[in-house]
């Protein structure tokens, strides 16, 4: 009985295409953090969109309340979101997670995606951290804990999707208050 299944082909392909985007995603780019360089007016490639004030107090904040959206070359228009996170003495802090979940329709099991902050992984090969994401029209939630899976740090914040043009979101972490010990 000969079988018509390609078996892990498709999968080995999938791979090979996501860790081939990193790559040239991760050699080719050259952005911005900086939110005064371009002002959205001049840019309609920019956006922001404002972040809804907590209800609940957390250690961690998202700077301005806003996640700016830009245009990042990727290889398939993968999505990338990344920022920096600073301490209370508004000092790089990189000792967090950044957890990076997406929000699927029903029935269909989400993705979840960790990054930690160095010196060099964030959105401009700064300080600071950045994930690049499947080309998915789906919201992604991204929050702060010491460890994966721990108690988040910082609020629950949905980054909307807004496409090709606007593929990378830029959102910073500010510390607000000491981070409690059990």
């Amino acid at each position: 009985m000969v079988s018509k299944s390609l078996g892990c082909i498709p999968t080995f392909v999938a791979l090979l295409s996501l860790f081939l985007s990193i790559f040239i995603y991760s050699s080719n780019h050259d952005l911005s953090i900086s939110a005064t360089a371009i002002a959205p007016e001049a840019n309609s490639n920019q956006s922001i969109v404002i972040v809804p004030t907590p209800t609940v107090e957390t250690p961690f904040v998202v700077e301005n309340n806003h996640i700016e959206y830009r245009h990042a070359d990727t290889m398939d228009c993968q999505v990338v979101i990344g920022g920096y996170i600073l301490d209370i003495d508004q000092k790089f802090l990189n000792d967090v997670v950044v957890n990076i979940e997406s929000i699927e329709l029903e029935n269909v099991p989400s993705a979840i995606s960790y990054a930690r902050p160095s010196d060099s992984s964030g959105v401009d090969n700064q300080q600071g951290w950045s994930v690049l994401l499947p080309n998915r029209t789906v919201d992604y939630q991204v929050w702060l804990s010491k460890e994966r899976g721990s108690e988040p740090l910082s609020p629950v914040v949905i980054v909307p999707s807004q496409g090709c043009e606007k593929n990378l979101a830029v959102m910073n972490f500010v510390q607000v208050s000491p981070i409690s010990t059990p």
